[in-house]
């Protein structure tokens, strides 16, 4: 049975996440690894996505600007 939940990991490098990443899968999320602000954009424009986990230090813009923009993009 696959699972419909898909989370969003906001990274600077995929290999640092990449045991998380397996592990979130071997549980049947949909995992979709992102390591710039514009890829997480497109992905929240376009996919119905319930989680983000954010890198706070982000190479292009911090976690917590990238968290802020988040949720004036989805009006929270």
């Amino acid at each position: 049975m696959t699972n419909s939940f898909k989370i969003v990991i906001c990274s600077n490098s995929e290999s640092q996440v990449k045991k998380s990443i397996e592990y979130l899968e071997e549980k049947s999320y949909s995992v979709f690894p992102v390591k710039t602000d514009s890829e997480l954009f497109s992905l929240l424009n376009n996919q119905a996505i319930h989680l983000v986990i954010i890198e706070l230090d982000c190479r292009y813009k911090d976690g917590i600007s990238l968290t802020s923009d988040i949720r004036n993009l989805k009006g929270i």
